[in-house]
């Protein structure tokens, strides 16, 4: 029996910035978005011209093929398995895509990011950005979604087969950091450039399909009908102290659930 990706294998959460320089606050959605989906694409411009300083673990270089799948991948569905299917190039191996696809309650908006060989700036962006609100704003065979929400805040849903989560947490980390340094704030150039209207993408369904996506839909709600999510503020001690006794985080909390684990139920 074959599973919906959402909720089963997808994973994600809330950015860090809403604790920081970006509180829940009203009417700057788009404007924020814009900023925050210029630093995801200098991110994705380090990556296409191999400028990401190696991950150590001590010593130890480790291997970051995975960040290749970060960007320009999705699941395409089979009718027995599914594919992974990457794009993803760096410059010294040629061109790859650089639009970005914006959902909005259900309709696609697709727009190049690069114009003249430069990176949209934010207030460029802004002029492409769009409101979220339901599940139809997040593609679940994506490996990478950003969502955007009405009170400023922002979140992911990314598809887990291509990568591992860490990926996502060492990019939303670099987001977040040049965030902090610019009070999240664009202290660069207003200038728009003239630039081509989105592309609306229309798909043609028949009344199968249709009513596949409208099942979907509702299984989608029944399923989070029955999800419950509790989030704790643990404060009595951070990585740092973990790191002392020489312990990766990620181990730590993988430990300490399965300690949790056996104490409930044994």
């Amino acid at each position: 029996m074959r599973y919906p990706s959402q909720l089963n294998v997808n994973f994600g959460g809330p950015a860090p910035y809403l604790e920081h320089c970006w509180p829940p606050t009203e009417g700057v959605q788009l404007q924020r978005t814009s900023i925050s989906m210029w630093h995801t694409l200098q991110y994705w411009d380090l990556l296409r011209t191999e400028r990401l300083d190696p991950h150590k673990a001590g010593n130890v270089v480790l291997d970051m093929d995975q960040f290749r799948m970060l960007f320009c991948t999705c699941k395409v569905p089979g009718v027995t398995k599914d594919t992974i299917i990457n794009y993803f190039k760096t410059e010294s191996e040629g061109p790859c895509p650089s639009h970005v696809v914006v959902m909005c309650k259900g309709r696609f908006f697709s727009f190049d990011a690069v114009c003249d060989g430069h990176i949209l700036t934010p207030p460029e962006l802004l002029r492409y950005s769009s409101l979220t609100g339901d599940p139809t704003i997040r593609w679940g065979d994506k490996s990478y979604n950003s969502i955007s929400f009405a009170d400023g805040t922002f979140g992911s849903n990314c598809d887990h087969a291509p990568y591992d989560a860490m990926v996502l947490v060492t990019q939303g980390y670099y987001v977040d950091q040049q965030l902090k340094a610019t009070d999240g704030k664009w202290k660069g150039c207003e200038t728009v450039r003239p630039m081509p209207l989105p592309e609306e993408l229309v798909f043609t369904v028949d009344d199968r399909v249709r009513s596949d996506v409208t099942h979907a839909k509702q299984q989608y709600f029944e399923t989070t009908q029955d999800l419950q999510v509790v989030c704790y503020a643990f404060t009595s001690f951070g990585k740092a102290a973990i790191k002392q006794r020489k312990l990766h985080p990620d181990t730590f909390i993988q430990l300490a659930l399965q300690l949790a684990y056996y104490r409930q139920h044994g």
